[in-house]
């Protein structure tokens, strides 16, 4: 029965659970003591509780900041952590299944950018030479799932009929957003600035408010005025579209109609001004313009459910236990035991 190593296979884990295929790189910590509990065995290969538990600790404190979490919270990292460790192991099995192999030179060269982004050469003797034979293996398991990932995913061009299909299921993703084009005077007020600098400010935007509607140009009252980076262009900031603006500017312009100008207006920024000059309604672009565009998002998304339907039938396949955990055992097989027929 194989043991795993703990540099060797779940380090990848600690930088962000569920991302498979970067390296989580740690310094070098002592594999788990002879005898240690094992935790899980998947498919004959043992995990022991001590690898789980740094696995754990490592990533909470990704997550977490030190902060305390909650037992709800830990317990729902735990079951991702060992669903992540067991999915790993799965795939890592599949591509040697699969017979694939890294070429030694993109080994070498993957490593070598690794060893430098982690400084490792400053390091003592024994301690580089551990470090970097964790290294090493990392990145090739790495390196082999990235390549059974772009195998699986990489599935041969989808039919004309089924391309404009989906455009036609899916037109909210080839529609262009209404778009508002708006310009600006903005006095700028720092956030920090006591209530007589605001007060000063909304009190001479209400005078250049009161110019406008007399019939002073916007653009040039802008050009003099304005403090953001439009003035130069008379306060244009060209077509917008809605989550470009802040909450508050956004709800100002919804209320103007073409060629309305609001009254001033408190933002993070300072005191504005605001022009509607022109409105565009939301516009679903023909399917020859966005025919391309289509193919890469069918693609796409064909590609993601192979590559779920792979991890999903190597769970249903594998021999899984899970030691001294009675209750994390029954959650993570509620997802890696097929139901019954």
């Amino acid at each position: 029965m194989q043991k795993l190593g703990l540099q060797g296979h779940l380090w990848f884990l600690v930088c962000g659970i569920g991302v498979l295929f970067g390296v989580g790189f740690a310094p070098y910590l002592h594999a788990a003591p002879e005898g240690a509990t094992v935790f899980a065995e998947v498919n004959g290969q043992q995990i022991s509780q001590y690898e789980f538990d740094a696995a754990v600790h490592m990533a909470a404190r990704q997550r977490f900041f030190h902060r305390d979490a909650g037992e709800g919270k830990l317990a729902a990292l735990r079951l991702e952590t060992a669903k992540a460790i067991i999915d790993r192991l799965l795939l890592l099995d599949e591509a040697k299944r699969r017979q694939m192999s890294v070429s030694p030179a993109a080994l070498s060269a993957q490593v070598e950018l690794e060893a430098k982004r982690f400084h490792v050469d400053g390091l003592g003797d024994e301690h580089r030479r551990k470090l970097m034979a964790s290294l090493h293996e990392q990145v090739k398991e790495k390196l082999l799932l990235r390549m059974l990932e772009q195998e699986v995913k990489n599935l041969t061009e989808p039919g004309e009929a089924a391309v404009r299909h989906y455009y036609e299921q899916h037109l909210d993703k080839f529609t262009t957003p209404a778009q508002l084009r708006v310009s600006v005077i903005l006095l700028r007020v720092a956030p920090s600035s006591g209530s007589a600098v605001w007060q000063a400010a909304h009190d001479e935007a209400g005078r250049l408010y009161a110019r406008i509607q007399a019939g002073a140009d916007f653009a040039e009252l802008a050009q003099l005025h304005s403090s953001d980076a439009s003035a130069d262009n008379g306060g244009d900031l060209g077509f917008v579209h809605q989550g470009m603006l802040s909450p508050e500017a956004q709800e100002v312009v919804d209320g103007l109609a073409v060629g309305q100008v609001s009254e001033p207006v408190a933002l993070l920024q300072g005191i504005a001004i605001f022009q509607l000059t022109e409105r565009r309604a939301a516009e679903v672009n023909p399917y020859e313009r966005v025919r391309q565009r289509a193919i890469s998002l069918l693609q796409r998304e064909r590609g993601e459910v192979a590559w779920s339907e792979l991890i999903h039938a190597l769970r249903a396949k594998a021999k899984i236990v899970v030691r001294n955990d009675g209750a994390l055992e029954q959650q993570i097989m509620k997802d890696y035991v097929p139901a019954a027929e």
